[in-house]
This record gives structure tokens, sequence and C-alpha cells, in this order.
């Protein structure tokens, strides 16, 4: 099994490591380790980038009698800003 060894020369990392160590009952070391666990297995999940990806995903299981229809013919005017 392999060793990683971390120089934490930010005393704020290191403190905030210890304190989420601390809150979940662990070592410093099993934290750090969980913490990268999740790094590393969150990099194979793939998240919609576009907004209109982000919304399908979003509304999958919401159930519609119908579908959606398309809204045109409709005269869109931009904001006016105040100087």
């Amino acid at each position: 099994m392999g060793q990683l060894v971390l120089n934490l020369n930010e005393e704020d990392v290191e403190k905030k490591l210890a304190k989420l160590a601390h809150e979940r009952g662990q070592s410093i070391e099993q934290t750090a380790l969980e913490l990268l666990r999740t790094a590393v297995s969150d990099r194979s999940v793939t998240t919609p980038s576009g907004l209109g990806s982000q919304l399908a995903e979003l509304f999958r299981d919401c159930p519609l009698d119908e579908p959606i229809q398309e809204i045109r013919g409709w005269n869109v005017k931009p904001p006016e800003f105040a100087e």
C-alpha cells in the first residue's frame, strides 16, 4: 500500500482539517483519506454543462400530462437600467 505525506504549510487548512476530523470523530489521517477518496471518485461523474441540460436533469422525474408548448411570436423588450 502506498504512503502519502502531506506537509501542511497553511495553518488555517490544518486547523480546518483538524476541526472537521474532530466533528466526525475521526483522526486527521482518516478524514484526509476520506476527502481524497471523494475528490477522486467525483471526477468520474459527468455533470451537464449547459443550462438546458441542467434544467432537464433537474426536472427529469417530474411527470407531465402533456408536452410543454413552444412559445413564439412574443416581442421581447430588453430591460432599461437607470444610470
